[in-house]
This record gives structure tokens, sequence and C-alpha cells, in this order.
């Protein structure tokens, strides 16, 4: 074969290599989904919920496409979100005499790709002792 003829399906190989990074098309990404960091809350007083609101904003585009969301409570079951669609939903913690962990999952869609998911956990102390102050050193 022809060193010149070569050369050119190298270049077109390689090209092909280094365009293609969706899986079905040249530059398209996958969003990314930020479910924010883990936090920790402390229970509200006797009679007061304790209301945790997520923040996933920093999820995005790499393309600049709008964004939907998909925030899933994956522990413990039965946990209902104000709008499981929204960037910031919030839930109510249930009501224990006990310490709590929260696992919540986040997938973001540009409508036409989805995201791997993020978590994050959310830990709720029970016991919520008033702070104490002192003018003595």
């Amino acid at each position: 074969m022809n060193k010149k003829l070569l050369n050119i399906i190298l270049i077109l190989f390689l090209s092909n290599l280094m365009i293609a990074d969706g899986d079905d098309c040249p530059n398209c990404y996958n969003p990314i989904a930020n479910a924010g960091f883990d936090e920790t809350y402390y229970r509200g007083d006797v009679g007061n919920l304790t209301t945790v609101c997520l923040d996933g904003s920093n999820s995005f585009d790499p393309e600049g496409s709008d964004i939907s969301y998909m925030w899933t409570v994956i522990n413990p079951e039965n946990v209902e979100l104000t709008d499981s669609t929204i960037s910031n939903p919030c839930f109510t913690a249930l009501n224990l005499d006990y310490d709590q962990e929260y696992l919540v999952r986040l997938r973001v869609s540009d409508s036409e790709y989805l995201s791997e998911p993020d978590f994050v956990s959310i830990h709720i102390v029970h016991e919520n002792t008033l702070p104490y102050f002192t003018t003595y050193p």
C-alpha cells in the first residue's frame, strides 16, 4: 500500500477517536447532577418539626441546555418531598426519639441525556440541647 494512503487512513481513524465523546453523537455530553453537601440538622423542640431543604442548584448541563431534576429519598422509605422536580425541594424529618440518617439521590436530565446519580446524606440529631453561656473566663 501507498504510504500516503496509510497516513490518510490513520488520520481519519485518530480524528474519529478524538471527536466521538457522546454515546451516539459527537460533542454530546451528559448533564452533571450535584446534590449538595452532606449536612447535619438538629431536631426541633417538642411539637416542632424539622424541615430539611435540599440544594441541587449546582447541577448543570455542559452544553448549556435547561435541566430537569429528579430527586428520590432512598432511605428511609415513605418520605415525601415538596416537589421532586425542582432544584431545592424540602421534606419534613420524621419526629422520632433517636438520630436519623436520610439518603437522597439526584439525577438531572437535559431532555436528551440523563446524568449519573449524585447522593446527599442528611443526619438528624435527636438531642438538641440549649447552648450554655458564661461571662467568666
